[in-house]
């Protein structure tokens, strides 16, 4: 049986059985699976995931790094995309799988520039959203100073 102690992990709030679940399903495995390999009932899996704030918000939290490693990897690869359509733009490729070179290139592209557009309007979503919360907190603020003049 697995233990249910959590000594080292990002999310200390989560037990050690809970820190693998999450790791099982960034791996790709369904609830059943997971169930399965961290020697848990269903349904205490299912609990988790529908009643758990901890473990919800790590899952979480685990989804939004992977989705940013992969952007991170594909900014990476932008650079050797750029670099293989300037090669095959200015003749230097010679290449019969040029125009494969080409198409993979641009996929790279596609998916940086779309990506880091979500990105980036995730954050303006949340720079407004932190804006709001400090707008409604001034003008009440400013409506208790004037029921107390």
């Amino acid at each position: 049986m697995l233990k249910d102690t959590n000594t080292d992990s990002p999310f200390p709030e989560l037990s050690e059985v809970q820190v693998l679940a999450i790791q099982e399903f960034m791996r790709g495995a369904g609830v059943k699976t997971v169930a399965t390999r961290i020697e848990r009932d269903l349904s205490t899996v299912y609990r988790w995931l529908r009643q758990d704030e901890a473990f919800i918000a790590a899952l979480a939290w685990a989804r939004r790094q992977r989705v940013a490693n992969t952007l991170s990897r594909l900014q990476c690869a932008g650079v050797s995309a750029v670099n293989t359509l300037h090669e095959v733009m200015t003749g230097k490729i010679a290449d019969p799988l040029a125009a494969v070179k080409v198409s993979a290139a641009k996929a790279i592209l596609d998916y940086m520039f779309k990506g880091t557009l979500a990105e980036d309007m995730e954050a303006f979503s949340q720079m407004k959203a932190e804006y709001s919360r400090m707008l409604e907190e001034r003008q009440a603020s400013r409506g208790r100073h004037l029921k107390a003049a």
